[in-house]
């Protein structure tokens, strides 16, 4: 069990330290997300700029939702669009989007630890206390790294759109994942909330269960 909760923790840290020639390069140092320029290359022949700038914009929205601003960083969105395939009017085109990802939540401000803290306030034993205390400074230590670190993060996505509605640009966004050389595409904002997105309750919950377990083996141990 204490390997189990052990592994999500990380999980839970890595994933929170936390995602060419051009045809059309479009850069601009006045956006609303506070990052320092962006860029679109459109490479693809069906996607006009107009429209590539319709997805930037989407893209940017997905990313600050699942990255809140009160916890994250986001800066330097750049996408590259390339087309893919084809097939009768429906039109598939890779999309590469890349951004600058910090994590400005202190440590000992991360839900995981904040549930630990709590577990550790109901103790009533000394001993026990200073243990938890050690518990918690050891992961302390090994979160900071990840502290104002900022990472260059890859999200490979695809986009398709029907070419003969010129009227309206409505598309659908996948998430491409790849695993074993087998690539699987999966609703872009679903996977992104249910694989990347933090969710504090879970996680400040995971770190009361993992300071219960460890509070309790301290005192079988004695």
């Amino acid at each position: 069990m204490r390997k189990r909760l052990w592994m999500c923790f990380m999980q839970a840290a890595v994933l929170s330290a936390f995602m060419v020639a051009c045809n059309n390069v479009i850069e601009d140092e006045n956006l609303p997300l506070k990052a320092a320029s962006k860029q679109i290359i459109n490479n693809s022949k069906y996607l006009s700029a107009e429209q590539a700038e319709v997805v930037y914009q989407d893209i940017v929205g997905l990313l600050l939702s699942t990255y809140p601003q009160k916890s994250d960083r986001v800066e330097n969105v750049s996408l590259l669009f390339s087309d893919y395939h084809i097939e009768g009017s429906v039109i598939s085109v890779d999309v590469t989007a890349d951004a600058d990802l910090t994590s400005i939540t202190a440590p000992e401000d991360r839900p995981v630890i904040i549930g630990m803290s709590k577990a550790l306030s109901e103790a009533n034993d000394e001993k026990l206390g200073e243990a938890g205390k050690q518990m918690i400074e050891g992961y302390l230590k090994e979160m900071e790294p990840y502290y104002n670190k900022t990472d260059r993060s890859s999200f490979p996505l695809r986009l398709t759109f029907d070419k003969d509605n010129k009227k309206n640009f409505n598309y659908e966004l996948f998430y491409l994942l790849t695993v074993s050389g087998q690539t699987t595409m999966h609703p872009a904002k679903a996977y992104f909330e249910q694989h990347f997105e933090e969710n504090s309750e879970e996680k400040e919950q995971l770190g009361y269960d993992m300071m219960k377990e460890e509070l309790a083996a301290s005192a079988g141990e004695r």
